[in-house]
């Protein structure tokens, strides 16, 4: 039995985009598991690796949940919330006071608009004036989110994970922002619904955890 602030090892299976499944106790079972992705066809990107990891911390989020929004509530539970009272007292201009907007919604470049479709080619337009995105770009609102709360992660190879994966928690509903003080901080735009199934178990998903039991 582990106890908290022991040192534990796991093995992850990672490609060039991300963690694509976590944790495994033995290497040789992530091996195993790296072969039946292969294959059932996996798509990875570029090289593939199974990486050590070294963690320190609570080990709650080790133990197999029954169901996946257990095993991710576990793991969001780990998260550091801060208010909005505070955020606004260290950076009550955001990015001039040294709070980065990284990912908020997006507005078009040439007229503001935030909605955008694909056309039959794939490329992202925007609905209101038609003009691509890759043409005319698009901007990242400078704002906070509608939820009074941000989030920052509570282990650094999750923080690193974001960082390189900024479009990922767009796609899952997250804005996202950078400081010096704070490290990445994520915030969710909405509020009356289930964040659960709405943004955190997508970003679990997306994250490549699998800490539940199978279902």
């Amino acid at each position: 039995m582990y106890k908290d602030g022991q040192k534990v090892t796991y093995f992850e299976i990672i490609d060039e985009k991300g963690v694509i499944e976590s944790p495994f106790n033995y290497y040789e079972d992530a091996c195993t598991r790296l072969e039946e992705l292969q294959q059932e066809g996996f798509t990875f990107t570029g090289n593939i690796k199974i990486i050590e990891v070294h963690w320190i911390g609570s080990l709650r989020r080790f133990n197999k949940m029954t169901t996946k929004k257990d095993a991710c509530r576990q793991w969001v539970e780990g998260f550091n919330a801060i208010p909005y009272s505070l955020i606004k007292k260290a950076y009550p201009n955001l990015s001039e006071d040294g709070l980065e907007i990284l990912v908020t919604e997006k507005e078009c470049g040439y007229c503001g608009n935030t909605e955008f479709e694909e056309n039959e080619d794939g490329k992202e337009y925007c609905t209101s004036c038609e003009r691509l995105t890759e043409e005319y770009g698009y901007n990242e609102r400078w704002d906070l989110p509608m939820w009074g709360t941000l989030w920052t992660f509570g282990e650094s190879f999750d923080e690193e994970w974001a960082r390189g994966n900024l479009e990922k928690l767009r796609q899952c509903g997250f804005w996202v922002y950078d400081s010096n003080e704070l490290g990445i901080l994520i915030g969710i735009d909405g509020a009356g619904y289930d964040f659960y199934e709405a943004h955190w178990i997508p970003l679990y998903e997306a994250r490549g955890l699998r800490w539940h039991d199978e279902e």
